[in-house]
C-alpha cells in the first residue's frame, strides 16, 4: 500500500532459465493512470516512455541471468490498480505462459488525525 502523492517503486525483473540466450528481450508496461510523474531505469540496454507505456529493451540476457526494469513515480489516484507488464524475445521461448506477470498497487488517501483540546 502507498499514501497518495508518496513516492512509489516497482521493480519488473526479467530472468533467462536458459539453455539459450534470450535475444531482443523487451518488457512493454502499460502502467496505470495512477502512475503520476513516472522515471523508468533499466539495469542494462535502455528504456522510453510513450502514450502511457513504457519500452524497455534489454537486449541479450544469457541464462541463468537477470535484468531488471525499475519504475519510480509518485502516486496519483486513489485506488487498487493493477500493473501488467509483459515480456517478448525473438528467441525461441519453450514456456510463453510465464511472460507476463500481474501486481496489485493500493493507494490510500489517509484521514487526517484530528485532536480536539478542550482549553
Amino acid at each position: 500500500m502507498v499514501v497518495i502523492n508518496s513516492n512509489l517503486t516497482s521493480t519488473i525483473t526479467v530472468s533467462n532459465a536458459g539453455p539459450g540466450n534470450a535475444l531482443d528481450v523487451l518488457i512493454t508496461n502499460r502502467y496505470p493512470a495512477a502512475f503520476g510523474s513516472l522515471s523508468p531505469a533499466v539495469s542494462q540496454g535502455s528504456v522510453s516512455n510513450l502514450s502511457g507505456a513504457t519500452y524497455a529493451s534489454l537486449g541479450t540476457i544469457a541464462p541463468g541471468s537477470t535484468a531488471t526494469l525499475t519504475l519510480n513515480a509518485t502516486a496519483a489516484s486513489v485506488g487498487t490498480f493493477t500493473n501488467v507488464p509483459a515480456v517478448s524475445t525473438t528467441s525461441s521461448d519453450t514456456n510463453g505462459a510465464n511472460n507476463s506477470a500481474a501486481a496489485a498497487i493500493t493507494i490510500l488517501n489517509l484521514a487526517p488525525n484530528i485532536v480536539r483540546r478542550a482549553f
